[in-house]
């Protein structure tokens, strides 16, 4: 990349050169734009930090004092300004208050997406696809037929067991859209979440999102029911693997994070292969930058239509 670019990768992460400022270090930086609080986006020990209320208290929960020097709260389509740079942050709907944003560079508009999910299933507030003149988005299952399974059809996997299921979720994010989910498809079945879990629930309602019905775990409870679902993190999961008692899922869209359980939940945060072809299609870019995956089949699909395609390695 060089100065013909919007960003540089450097070792600290992307740089927006112009500005003065990073996108999703991976390293603390004096302003960094945090789209989202997953660890390989968010990290500790920037000066400033521009993301949105519930990103900004999720890194508090995991990072204490040391999440940041100073954070600079902003709420979707609001306007702020970094180093000079305006700044309008949308709604990624990929975790809660998860955020694309766009940035200006030599008068045309930029959006980096972060990562980024257009399936809503009702308890985030839905993306965002702002017209742009540069794209900067994730490439996670940018490959063609990538598509992800119909949420509700993954749902029935889990109640129509017939039994217990220990599900693996990601601590921040899965875990609240599968509560969500369970109750929106199965209301019938009891929620359990573990203690670890929690206080990642409790601040997702007290920021306004919707988790469904579920209680903390308890093991003398849990035991009780003939059928229910009990939500741990991924580190967790393994210490039920050939249980008895217990059918194990780990609910992502990784397939290779389903090998010893015992049934596979196939339920993405990340944009698949049409999500991103409706986000092309909607920003209407004519320049797109790829990251967190590859970029070849954008390149070879958007070759006769005139839009540059770079990969951002």
């Amino acid at each position: 990349m060089s100065e013909l670019h919007p960003v540089v990768k450097r070792k600290e992460g992307l740089f927006f050169p112009s500005g003065n400022f990073f996108l999703d270090p991976q390293r603390a930086v004096s302003h960094a734009i945090v789209t989202h609080a997953h660890a390989d986006h968010a990290v500790a020990g920037s000066a400033n930090v521009y993301c949105s209320k519930l990103t900004a208290q999720l890194m508090q929960l995991r990072f204490g004092e040391r999440a940041a020097g100073k954070f600079h709260v902003l709420g979707e389509e609001e306007n702020f300004s970094v180093n000079g740079i305006s700044c309008r942050f949308y709604s990624a709907g990929h975790i809660g208050g998860s955020m694309m944003v766009m940035m200006k560079w030599k008068n045309k508009n930029v959006l980096f997406t972060g990562d980024w999910n257009h399936s809503s299933c009702g308890h985030l507030t839905p993306c965002r696809f702002p017209q742009t003149d540069i794209l900067i988005t994730e490439a996670t299952f940018a490959t063609p037929g990538m598509n992800h399974p119909e949420t509700a059809e993954e749902i029935k996997k889990i109640s129509e067991s017939g039994v217990k299921v220990v599900a693996g979720a990601y601590r921040t994010g899965k875990a609240q859209r599968l509560s969500y989910l369970m109750s929106k498809y199965a209301a019938q079945i009891p929620v359990f979440v573990h203690r670890d879990i929690v206080p990642v629930h409790r601040l997702y309602e007290n920021n306004g999102f919707n988790t469904g019905n579920w209680q903390p775990y308890s093991k003398q409870q849990f035991q009780k029911e003939k059928i229910a679902l009990y939500i741990v993190p991924p580190q967790t999961l393994p210490s039920y693997y050939g249980s008895r008692d217990v059918a194990t899922t780990f609910v992502t869209g990784w397939k290779h994070r389903h090998k010893q359980c015992t049934f596979v939940t196939n339920i993405s945060d990340h944009a698949d292969w049409n999500g991103l072809l409706q986000m092309v299609s909607e920003t209407k870019p004519s320049v797109i930058y790829t990251m967190h995956g590859s970029g070849k089949h954008f390149q070879t699909h958007y070759f006769a239509s005139g839009i540059d395609v770079f990969e951002i390695q």
